[in-house]
């Protein structure tokens, strides 16, 4: 059997367990629905451990070097209006 399932996201029919997971899920700590998106896009999405180990280096060095003043920051909302002005 299938429900309408509505959110202020999303609106679709899905299985009565989804919908069932997804009212659960929704009673979770912030840290815990984080956590469990986290685990659920692994799935999709399995890591490469090798990209991942370099993103982490490169994260890190580009962390140093902001803090080292090498490097500058943007915030969200410039970076987004530069984007938008071109």
């Amino acid at each position: 059997m299938r429900e309408h399932y509505k959110n202020e996201n999303m609106e679709t029919n899905v299985s009565d367990r989804f919908a069932t997971i997804a009212q659960e899920a929704r009673k979770l700590a912030p840290e815990e629905r984080a956590q469990l998106v986290d685990d659920l896009m692994e799935s999709l999405h399995p890591g490469d451990e090798r990209l991942d180990a370099l993103m982490l280096t490169e994260a890190k060095d580009r962390l140093a070097a902001i803090e080292r003043g090498e490097m500058g920051t943007t915030d969200v909302a410039s970076a987004i209006a530069r984007i938008r002005a071109k």
